[in-house]
């Protein structure tokens, strides 16, 4: 006999004689299917997807797995690549089994017999069609520690079907279809997580953008403590704040359960790589990534919308840029937005072509917002009527438009608010009532308006001046008219300036100066009149006199030579001619004689 067949021999003779539990060949493994085993604790059945009937096969398996040898000895039971739309009914009455793996099979729903395997602490079923887990499914599992059931159509989960293990720690249901989140669920596994073992929870490619909370779990504290990690990466998460409301979550409530140890929470959440709306909905809990830094809410995660935002890390993101668009009253034409950084919300109907003021704008958010109302570059609106929003507002703008009136309670109103801009408008003057308004606005801008600068606008220079102690005053505003003023600064202009005009000042002065020369002068003449100075020349032939009577009578004298009598240096008398006292009486005249060239004065008397 060789040496070969000696060995044959031995090891058949080994073989014959070994104890079953040693070897254990399983029995009845299914048509096509290998079935292997370390021990008779464990089965591991493998069709590699070559058994056709899945009716037949669950027959086979249910054979295998009630027989003496299987039965009430196994512990890890593996079925893996088969054509089983439906776990085998012996499974359930494997009470001993403590491992449960049905990957890769095409099984669509687990059954409620699984609570029967209260000694089961693994279930996997990787790669199948499951398509929900009810509630109860896992009910009575005290010890069960892991379900993994990643890579199935799971679309949706009972509120309660974890929350009966007090041992489950891990989850992954990663690569499904889930579409929500109950809160009771996701609660229960992490509480039963604890400082050195945190319980996991993989929902990582799924399509959840819901938050539930089907039976009104209320969190409070002194409720055990979460220690858990929680994988929400490639989901359809748009905002967080759906989960606060939805879960009704408060942040006492919030540090109560999840408190921090080393400036680190006991609950971290990864929403990495959803799809973002960052606007305002989310600002409270931005605001809390942003300030308390160890919650890292948002680490890694970046927005989705709007597209001045696309695809930048929110937790770099400023506050102030996380708005929300508003539609509901907005006027035709303007843009509404509310920004939670300052509290504002912003009505845009610049550029609009206004002809008055909105009716009516989109409510406030809260009691702490105010408008930021934005009219400017409306050339067609001139008139400006009170509203009932205006008060309301932090800040006003109308510059660039073409208001010239404004009524008292517009005024009234607008000196309430904070910022006002007038500048670039058509107002030639401020209504006087004006000065009487209390005055609570700190920057007012009224440059680039055609002011009028009269007698009766001065007052308006002095309120400028008092208004300027305590309201920022932008630009400077300039006269237009009159013309004598226009360019100049208003509240340097004084009192007299508004009201005299230097050219009709200084023509009043010349007339006055000519008006007093010409009344000195016809005083003059009349007093030389009065005082009837008689003043005689000689031209060669004749002699004139004006006489003035001191006795208040005119008379008028004509002398002149004979042209026979009177030759050159002769001393012929002159005949004399005139008028009497006005009585007809004769006056008498000592005549002179009319040489070449002398004067000669002669006294008449009545």
């Amino acid at each position: 006999m060789s040496f070969v067949n000696k060995l044959l021999v031995v090891l058949l003779i080994s073989l014959i004689s070994a104890p079953i539990d040693s070897l254990w060949i399983p029995p009845y493994c299914p048509f096509n299917c290998t079935c292997s085993g370390a021990d008779s604790t464990r089965l591991w059945v493998d069709c590699r997807g070559r058994f056709g009937d899945a009716e037949l096969l669950t027959e086979q398996l249910d054979a295998l797995l009630s027989s003496n040898v299987t039965y009430g000895r196994l512990s890890a039971l593996t079925i893996v690549d088969t054509l089983l739309t439906h776990v085998p009914p012996s499974v359930c009455r494997l009470t001993t089994l403590t491992i449960l793996s049905l990957n890769s099979n095409r099984i669509t729903s687990l059954p409620d017999c699984l609570s029967n395997l209260i000694r089961l602490s693994k279930i996997k079923a990787i790669q199948n069609n499951i398509t929900q887990l009810q509630d109860g499914l896992f009910d009575g599992l005290q010890q069960l520690e892991q379900v993994i059931l990643r890579q199935n159509q799971i679309i949706s989960l009972g509120p309660r079907v974890f929350t009966n293990s007090p041992r489950l720690w891990y989850i992954d249901l990663s690569n499904n279809q889930i579409q929500d989140m109950d809160k009771r669920w996701i609660y229960k596994v992490g509480s039963n997580g604890n400082a050195d073992l945190s319980a996991q929870i993989n929902l990582q490619h799924n399509r959840i953008s819901q938050f539930t909370n089907l039976d009104g779990l209320t969190l409070k504290c002194g409720m055990k403590i979460m220690h858990a990690k929680i994988d929400l990466r490639y989901n359809e998460i748009r905002q967080l704040s759906d989960a606060v409301e939805a879960w009704q979550l408060t942040l006492r409530h919030v540090l109560c359960i999840a408190p921090f140890f080393v400036s680190r929470s006991t609950v971290s959440i990864d929403v990495s790589h959803n799809p973002f709306v960052c606007d305002c909905k989310d600002y409270q809990l931005y605001w809390v990534d942003a300030n308390l830094h160890f919650f890292g809410l948002f680490d890694g995660a970046r927005c989705a919308e709007p597209l001045s935002l696309r695809d930048l890390e929110i937790d770099q993101i400023p506050l102030d840029r996380f708005i929300c668009e508003l539609h509901e009253r907005c006027p035709p034409g303007c843009r509404c937005v509310y920004q939670p950084a300052n509290s504002i919300l912003l009505v845009d109907c610049s550029h609009t072509n206004l002809t008055a003021l909105p009716l009516e704008l989109p409510a406030m958010i809260n009691n702490h917002s105010t408008y930021k109302l934005d009219f400017s570059s409306n050339s067609q609106l001139r008139q400006l009527e009170n509203r009932e929003y205006l008060h309301k507002a932090s800040t006003i703008d109308f510059s660039n438009c073409g208001l010239t009136e404004i009524s008292f309670t517009s005024w009234r109103e607008l000196f309430q608010v904070k910022n006002v801009f007038l500048y670039s408008n058509r107002l030639s003057s401020l209504p006087r009532f004006v000065a009487t308004l209390n005055v609570s606005t700190e920057y007012l801008s009224l440059h680039n308006n055609p002011w009028r600068c009269s007698c009766g606008d001065k007052w308006m220079a002095k309120w400028l001046r008092v208004v300027s102690k305590h309201v920022s005053l932008a630009g400077v505003v300039l006269c237009e008219s009159p013309a004598r003023l226009s360019g100049k600064k208003m509240t340097y202009i004084t009192d007299e300036e508004f009201c005299v005009d230097p050219v009709t000042k200084a023509l009043t002065i010349s007339m006055s100066s000519v008006v007093g020369v010409a009344i000195v002068l016809l005083c003059l003449c009349i007093v030389v009149y009065r005082l009837r100075v008689r003043l005689y020349t000689v031209d060669g032939t004749s002699i004139h006199s004006t006489a003035t009577s001191a006795r208040e009578k005119t008379w008028t004298t004509t002398c002149f030579c004979a042209a026979s009598r009177c030759a050159a240096g002769s001393n012929t008398a002159g005949i004399g001619y005139g008028e009497g006292d006005g009585n007809g009486a004769p006056f008498s005249e000592r005549y002179g004689k009319c040489p070449l060239p002398r004067k000669y004065f002669y006294s008449a008397s009545a």
